[in-house]
């Protein structure tokens, strides 16, 4: 049984997030751990808890704790109805998403609801999925449960990562149509190590195809995946890998920022 670590953001309650480890549920029994921060100033509080900045975190505000409140309440009834064991953490003290950051060391697998998280600041949801202790999947609010995977290679350390950290802890959706993708640029260049990685991917997914893509200009590599149907990606560290630019740049524009897909993100 895996240890999953759902955290709600304030006001906000991510039905997407919900629904994703409730899936993951229904595959293999888990325990979700509900962890509630109060609404604060992501900016201010993050660049902190990073020793980028002073400690100017705001304070919470009563309506805020009852909503808080609320959500704990739909988030326990939920696992009720749905047969979920759960575990219910409330952080309210101004060093909320330093918890949080220690919660990620003890679990299996953080998950995320983009929007209602951070609201689209692409860049703090970066910070954040940097300094997360365990692998991370960012679900947007609508989306179809994976019923195939893209696996991002680029030759790196961290992508290989991603992938080896995927199939230890989503072994039940190994079974799914997997795709290992290489953009290589304009023209296709050679699979970096192709017979290592083969070796090593076709051991965990067992529909597995290698393809390696030409990709005309940046951000195609968004399009290209917006056309997989259903898709769950997998990446390396968000931001901060060798990605290539096609990569890179259509992963943090086009992929998180307009939440196409569900994104499972592991780095080191």
């Amino acid at each position: 049984m895996k240890k999953i670590l759902l955290a709600f953001d304030g006001t906000q309650f991510s039905q997407g997030a919900f629904e994703f480890a409730r899936r993951l549920h229904e595959a293999a029994p888990i325990l979700l751990t509900g962890a509630f921060l109060p609404q604060v100033d992501f900016s201010a509080a993050w660049s902190y808890i990073a020793g980028d900045g002073p400690l100017n975190i705001p304070t919470v505000e009563p309506a805020t704790s009852e909503k808080v409140a609320a959500n704990i309440l739909q988030f326990e009834s939920l696992c009720k109805a749905n047969n979920i064991d759960f575990r219910t953490h409330k952080h309210f003290h101004n060093l909320a998403l330093a918890e949080l950051r220690k919660e990620t060391r003890f679990a299996d697998l953080l998950v995320l609801g983009c929007e209602s998280f951070f609201g689209g600041h692409t860049g703090y949801l970066t910070d954040m999925l940097h300094d997360a202790e365990c692998p991370t999947v960012v679900v947007p609010e609508q989306f179809r449960f994976p019923e195939q995977l893209v696996l991002a290679y680029d030759g790196s350390a961290s992508s290989v990562f991603a992938i080896r950290q995927f199939a230890c802890v989503l072994p039940e959706l190994c079974r799914l149509p997997a795709t290992l993708v290489y953009a290589g640029g304009e023209t296709a260049a050679p699979i970096p190590d192709e017979d290592y990685i083969t070796e090593l991917a076709a051991r965990h997914f067992s529909d597995l195809e290698i393809m390696n893509l030409e990709l005309p200009a940046n951000g195609e590599f968004a399009s290209w995946l917006n056309r997989m149907p259903a898709a769950l990606l997998v990446a390396g560290a968000f931001g901060r890998s060798l990605f290539s630019q096609a990569f890179h740049e259509s992963f943090a524009g086009e992929v998180v920022d307009r939440y196409a897909t569900p994104v499972f993100i592991a780095h080191k």
